[in-house]
């Protein structure tokens, strides 16, 4: 085997580029996969620092945790104690107090329906 053999990265086939660049992409599309979104997503907020990233996930958070509150009757209730103004810094004690679903609770919401 020869240097030039060690050190060049095998290619892509034209095949290949052609359905990584439009095909797949187009199949996402179609099915309605916010693929290219989150790809897009990550690589914006890759190089973050990790007090913006904590920021993020912080303003994430409180998203789903209104999400939440407006369209399950389990968590309006149980999160209706949480602040929704909480610091970035206090993430990790807002993740403690949400509680988690268990089945029985699950069963319970099933029959009152």
């Amino acid at each position: 085997m020869n240097d030039q053999a060690l050190t060049t990265a095998p290619h892509r086939s034209r095949q290949a580029r052609l359905w990584g660049a439009s095909v797949m992409p187009l199949t996402y599309w179609l099915r309605g996969e916010p693929v290219l979104q989150r790809c897009r997503e990550l690589q914006r907020t890759q190089w973050l620092s990790p007090d913006e990233l904590l920021v993020l996930q912080a303003e994430r958070l409180r998203s789903l945790i209104r999400d939440c509150k407006d369209s399950h009757p389990f968590y309006r209730e149980r999160l209706s104690k949480l602040n929704p103004n909480f610091e970035a810094r206090d993430l990790p004690a807002v993740l403690a107090q949400i509680p988690i679903l268990e089945r029985r609770d699950a069963q319970r919401l099933i029959a009152m329906a």
